[in-house]
């Protein structure tokens, strides 16, 4: 992101900087995302039962639903790619274009954000619920962005998978590791690439990383702890649908 350009900007290390008046940057989005979604079943409750509403008993029933209520942390994964397009790497025609004529000079030429996806695939995140969630995420960025490339490793680079030329199904990518943890080649990966964003799939427990100053959000798996999370924003997958 530009830096200084509004709200919710990145410092030049490429960690979230929360704007004037807004929280942790690494609850934000969460925050949002679960208000939305507590709203509106707040309000369809109330519209197809408003003859009770207001009752002791209806109140907490209410209540104990949206305590209930969770984020779809797939949401979550589409905000940040979407927030990782830098204004400034989109292209402006100066004058008529020779090869687009009827291009309006002055219009801006939108660019999809260049993603890259960290899949940790050491030995414990090789289980099959942990891959349908790993395929499940892959699936949401790329519903939204094409420039998705998937790094697969566990001490070294195992695998890499580039979906901005194919269709993306649960059998795309192959979880090739099973060994110990250390993910720094997903970044000199994603440094290489030129990266707009990254998306870190573990289950955190890998020694320190140098990010290159590129926004990077770490999807925690189960079982796993949060990495830095007063420098990194971290999204607990078990901790949403």
């Amino acid at each position: 992101m530009a830096g200084g350009d509004g709200p919710g900007s990145h410092n030049p290390d490429g960690h979230f900087q929360p704007g004037e008046g807004e929280g942790n940057g690494n609850d934000d989005n969460m925050v949002d995302a679960k208000f939305e979604n507590i709203l509106q079943e707040a309000k369809n409750e109330c519209d197809s039962r408003s003859q009770k509403y207001g009752s002791g008993s209806y109140a907490n029933e209410l209540l104990a639903k949206l305590l209930k209520s969770r984020v779809d942390y797939r949401t979550l994964l589409q905000r940040f790619a979407a927030s990782t397009r830098d204004v400034q790497k989109e292209r402006r025609w100066r004058k008529r274009h020779r090869r687009y004529p009827t291009q309006t000079p002055g219009n801006i030429v939108k660019r999809q954000p260049n993603i890259v996806v960290i899949a940790d695939s050491s030995g414990s995140m090789t289980d099959q619920e942990t891959i349908n969630n790993l395929n499940s995420q892959i699936a949401a960025l790329h519903a939204v962005c094409q420039n998705v490339t998937v790094i697969v490793g566990d001490t070294q680079e195992r695998a890499r998978f580039d979906l901005s030329k194919q269709r993306f199904s649960h059998g795309t990518v192959k979880y090739i590791g099973g060994g110990g943890t250390d993910l720094q080649f997903g970044f000199d990966a994603a440094k290489e690439l030129g990266a707009d964003g990254v998306v870190v799939q573990t289950d955190g427990y890998i020694p320190k990383i140098d990010n290159f100053g590129i926004p990077t959000l770490f999807c925690i798996f189960p079982g796993g702890t949060p990495y830095e999370p007063e420098t990194f924003k971290n999204i607990m997958v078990g901790d949403c649908l």
